[in-house]
């Protein structure tokens, strides 16, 4: 079989366990992987665009709205509009968010560690920078191909 193809199928299938893994543990802690990414955000910056939030959790501007109401419900989060333009609502995290992030952070950090004990931070490091090489390329080449 060519390598290509052999490549292809192992970063499918690591993908797959990957996610499926992750989406288990964060969810038996409460919440779904999205909302984890949009608080992580939120954590880091305060204050982001719904529209931005999207983006980077990698979800429809439908899926965000239906995330971050569902977020401001549970009290994790705040919406209100942005004071210059009125179609644009921000977002912002509660304290109440601030804390699930830090107990979901913690606790899966402890469940990566474990997965990921097989491999130490050397191997860890060479790992990213292939990933991010391939990543590179991919983009890279994907103009040629559009």
């Amino acid at each position: 079989m060519n390598s290509n193809i052999k490549l292809m199928m192992a970063l499918q299938k690591l993908n797959l366990s990957f996610i499926e893994k992750a989406e288990k543990n964060i969810g038996r802690l409460g919440i779904s992987v999205t909302e984890f990414l949009i608080l992580a955000h939120l954590n880091l910056k305060d204050v982001e665009k719904t529209q931005k939030l999207g983006e980077i959790a990698n979800i429809t501007s439908g899926t965000i709205t239906y995330t971050v109401n569902k977020l401001v419900q549970r009290g994790y989060v705040r919406q209100y509009q942005d004071d210059n333009d009125r179609r644009i609502f921000m977002i912002s995290i509660t304290e109440a968010g601030r804390n699930l992030y830090k107990t979901v952070f913690d606790e899966h950090l402890i469940f990566l560690n474990k997965m990921l004990s097989g491999i130490n931070e050397d191997e860890k490091i060479n790992l990213i920078e292939q990933l991010n090489q391939l990543e590179k390329s991919i983009n890279m080449n994907q103009r040629n191909f559009s």
